[in-house]
């Protein structure tokens, strides 16, 4: 039996006690279950025709340039295009393409990096992974789970929610 049952059945004398204890504060409101930022969504998004999730978001490695990104929970880092490499500040033709990532077209290779900052919103991520894809796997740049992990996700009736956390 937890302390506040017992306190419940217990006399006026035994609450008293508590609360002269600090163990139980009278009149106290319940914990949050979830940071007050977790009250209003930084963007939305509605599913596409295909099925698809498009939010903007503004991120910062040796340039800031802000994107359409793809929302994608089966890729593991922010996932740029070959072609996005330029808009960061970074030449493409010299970035060390090591990483070996399994995807939905396919056997890929990537550069890996790091951005300074990814802005979603009034949301603000440092230091996020993130990678550069070899070629042009995909459609748009992939905001992957190196920056969702770190936010609350919800989708419900079709909608897509972020929360900064």
């Amino acid at each position: 039996m937890g302390w506040q049952t017992w306190a419940s059945w217990g006399s006026n004398t035994a609450l008293s006690a508590l609360t002269a204890a600090g163990i139980l504060l009278p009149h106290q409101p319940p914990p949050r279950s979830v940071p007050a930022s977790y009250d209003q969504p930084v963007a939305t998004a509605m599913i596409d025709s295909e099925n698809s999730l498009f939010v903007t978001a503004t991120a910062t490695a040796a340039r800031t340039a802000t994107f359409r990104f793809e929302v994608d929970t089966g890729a593991s880092d922010v996932a740029f295009r070959r072609q996005d490499a330029a808009r960061l500040g970074l030449n493409p033709s010299r970035l060390a393409y090591d990483m070996r990532f399994d995807t939905s077209n396919g056997v890929s290779r990537a550069a890996s990096l790091r951005l300074r900052k990814l802005v979603i919103g009034s949301c603000v991520l440092h230091d996020v992974d993130a990678s550069i894809d070899s070629g042009n796997a995909f459609d748009a740049p992939l905001l992957g789970m190196s920056a969702l992990r770190r936010m609350k996700v919800t989708i419900e009736n079709g909608a897509l929610a972020l929360y900064c956390g």
